[in-house]
């Protein structure tokens, strides 16, 4: 999923996991984002679901099907 919280902006990957409910933790209001696809499993009628990108692994590369920015 993307780095930047819905929420408030902030960068998921300063928070943490939370393995007993498989989720990321937001570190700046705790919102928590179910890993496998996104969804806020907090309070979802003050934010929205974070988007998720499908991946696989093989040989030891990840692969991440994230759509293509340009600017």
């Amino acid at each position: 999923m993307d780095d930047w919280c819905n929420h408030a902006g902030c960068l998921l990957s300063g928070g943490w996991i939370d393995g007993k409910r498989d989720c990321v933790v937001c570190p700046c209001h705790e919102y928590a984002f179910r890993l496998d696809d996104g969804k806020n499993i907090t309070i979802p009628r003050l934010c929205g679901d974070q988007e998720a990108f499908s991946l696989k692994v093989e040989e030891g590369a990840v692969f991440v099907n994230a759509p293509l920015v340009t600017k």
